[in-house]
């Protein structure tokens, strides 16, 4: 199955393979979350948790250390905080 990256709403791991949500159903594959980091544009997306990597273009609006991105609440890890709000801040999405 084919999923376009400009669909993508967020990537949640579990385990051994992630779930992919793009609109509809999501899509659950066989891969690690290492894996599917590194086979996505990294000017694009930003794992932000052990468990999560998301499209930048697709953030709502971050409260503290959470995300949001179409209703879906996603934390910012306490390995990944410093790097995202630093690439954050330089691509000027937060003032």
């Amino acid at each position: 199955m084919k999923i376009n990256l400009k669909d993508i709403e967020y990537i949640e791991g579990l385990g051994d393979y992630v779930k992919i949500f793009a609109g509809g159903s999501p899509v659950l594959t066989q891969v690690s979350m290492k894996t599917m980091e590194e086979k996505l544009p990294r000017t694009d997306f930003l794992r932000v948790h052990r468990s999560y990597i998301i499209p930048v273009s697709k953030i709502d609006f971050i409260r503290k250390n959470i995300i949001s991105i179409k209703g879906k609440e996603i934390p910012i890890g306490e390995h990944y905080n410093e790097q995202f709000f630093k690439i954050i801040s330089n691509n000027k999405i937060i003032e």
